[in-house]
């Protein structure tokens, strides 16, 4: 029973940093340093847009490129985007890895609560 309750509260911390990683990630691209100005015309960003829309309308339009060859999205936006934004790719990364986790922790909650039924399943 401790497990389940190790499990539960992972689950639950886990919830709570991507909740605020989201909130403090909305807020970065809110304050994105490009957004008004015409940096970055040279990829076609709209005043206001944020570096990261920018730089993946740029790649979209880019086309036609080999499978595998086209121009790498973190790179551009690392040397092109300004802080804020980069920061916020950083955040949706942590925020992915975050919820597979939720999803392993979600998967063995799940596992135990059958094996505490007896290994019944619904059908």
């Amino acid at each position: 029973m401790e497990k389940i309750y190790e499990i539960a509260k992972k689950h639950a911390v886990n919830s709570q940093l991507i909740k605020k990683l989201k909130e403090d990630r909305k807020k970065n691209l809110q304050q994105c340093e490009n957004i008004g100005k015409n940096s970055l015309e040279w990829i076609g960003k709209k005043e206001d847009e944020n570096c990261l829309v920018a730089i993946h309308e740029h790649i979209k339009s880019s086309a036609p490129y080999e499978i595998g060859d086209y121009p790498d999205y973190d790179d551009l936006l690392y040397n092109f985007g300004c802080q804020k934004c980069n920061t916020a790719r950083q955040q949706k990364k942590k925020i992915g890895k975050l919820k597979r986790e939720q999803g392993r922790l979600h998967s063995a909650m799940t596992n135990i609560g059958k094996s505490l039924l007896g290994g019944e399943s619904e059908k």
